[in-house]
Order: C-alpha cells, then structure tokens, then sequence
C-alpha cells in the first residue's frame, strides 16, 4: 500500500472512520473520521542496518571528495553525522559549499 503523499501531481491520503453502532431506538450511531499520514518503511529483512554509507569520486582531475555517514537506517526526525573530505588533485580553492539533503 503506497504512503500518504501530497504533491503537485497528486496526492494519496488515508483515513480512518470509526463506527459507534448504539442499541436502542432513541440513539444514534456515532461515526467520526480522522486523517491519518502513512508512512513507508523497508522490512528488517529488506534493509541491511549495519555498516555506513560512503561516497568517493573525483571530479575532472581536480578534486577528490568522500561523504561518510556512520549508519544506514536513521527514525524520522533523527540526526545523524555526515564527514566530507575533499582532496584538491590541482591548485584550486573551494569557496563556497551548499548541501541540500532530501528523504525520500
């Protein structure tokens, strides 16, 4: 079953209604719905937990870099540590650095 998702070309969205069936001719049923966000997680057996992810590449003979993380699973919310190294291969400088990380 696919997670809850709202984006520009769609949406997916789950909810649950729950049902008082109440005896009697002079009570009523109740009925109530409530929003609720799916979310999507890998079975234990599905995902290897141990160990890090690492990330080595050189870039035009200029620049050797390697992105470190200690861990592959993290809980929604969780921070965790990512190392960079970068290695110059040339005479060069590095500025400016921006990262943008996204979960998918």
């Amino acid at each position: 079953m696919p997670a809850s998702l709202d984006c520009d070309g769609g949406s997916v969205t789950w909810k649950l209604v729950a049902k008082v069936r109440r005896p009697g001719v002079f009570t009523s049923n109740l009925t109530t719905t409530r929003e609720v966000h799916v979310v999507s997680i890998p079975a234990e057996t599905d995902v290897e937990t141990t160990g890090d992810i690492q990330i080595e590449k050189s870039w035009d003979d200029q620049l050797q870099y390697l992105f470190k993380v200690s861990g592959k699973v993290f809980p929604i919310g969780a921070s965790f540590k990512v190392k960079m190294m970068f290695m110059p291969l040339a005479k060069i400088r590095l500025y400016r650095l921006s990262i943008d990380i996204e979960g998918k």
